[in-house]
C-alpha cells in the first residue's frame, strides 16, 4: 500500500483532503511538522513531546502509524471517500472499511471510482 492516496470531502466544511496511505516518509524526516501542517494539533504536541524525550527517534514509529491515525481521525469526522488513486485500490478499501466500522460500528456499502 506505499504509493496510495484516498482523496476525501468533507460534507459540513467543503474541505477536500489528499491522505497518503502506508509508510510516511515526510513524518521520518520532518517529525512533528507533518501533523502541525495537517492542522491535527493533538497528535503535533503528542509528537513533539515524543520528539524531545527521544531525541527524535520516535519518528521512526510514527511514520509507521500516522497516516492510518490521520484517516481515522477524518473518518470519525464524517470525511467522505471520494476517490482511491494508486497501487491495489482493492485492498486499500477494504482498509477504510475495516476503520470505518470499528468507529461507527456499522457496515458501509463503498463505491469508489477508480483513475
Amino acid at each position: 500500500m506505499s504509493h496510495s492516496n484516498v482523496v476525501m470531502i468533507s460534507d459540513t466544511r467543503c474541505d477536500i483532503t489528499d491522505v497518503p496511505i502506508g509508510f510516511s516518509w515526510t513524518t521520518l524526516c520532518f517529525g512533528f511538522f507533518v501533523p502541525l501542517f495537517r492542522n491535527d494539533y493533538t497528535w503535533a504536541i503528542i509528537m513533539m513531546i515524543f520528539n524531545v524525550l527521544t531525541l527524535c527517534i520516535s519518528n521512526i514509529p510514527f511514520a509507521f502509524i500516522y497516516n492510518r491515525i490521520y484517516l481515522t481521525k477524518l473518518l470519525k469526522q464524517k470525511y467522505t471517500v471520494c476517490n482511491i488513486e494508486g497501487d491495489n485500490p482493492d485492498k486499500v478499501l477494504k482498509m477504510i472499511k475495516r476503520i470505518y466500522e470499528r468507529i461507527h460500528g456499522e457496515e458501509i456499502d463503498v463505491e469508489y471510482i477508480q483513475k
